[in-house]
């Protein structure tokens, strides 16, 4: 977020959020709409994470 700030303020353009203000919204959007991630251990004690295909599906079906 703070380079695509930096960003766009190098291209002039004004009045630009915060950047606690973005990771605010951001967060917000990612609890109502977000996919979430499971953590798991494998038998070998491996950590792995995997997003959730329910909520990869229902975004799917919100966007379609």
């Amino acid at each position: 977020m703070e380079i695509i700030s930096w960003g766009m303020a190098v291209l002039g353009i004004d009045d630009l959020p915060s950047i606690s203000s973005m990771k605010n919204v951001s967060d917000n959007l990612q609890d109502l709409y977000g996919i979430q991630t499971h953590c798991y251990e494998g038998a070998l004690g491996h950590i792995y994470y995997v997003n959730s295909l329910a909520d990869q599906i229902a975004q799917v079906c919100i966007l379609n």
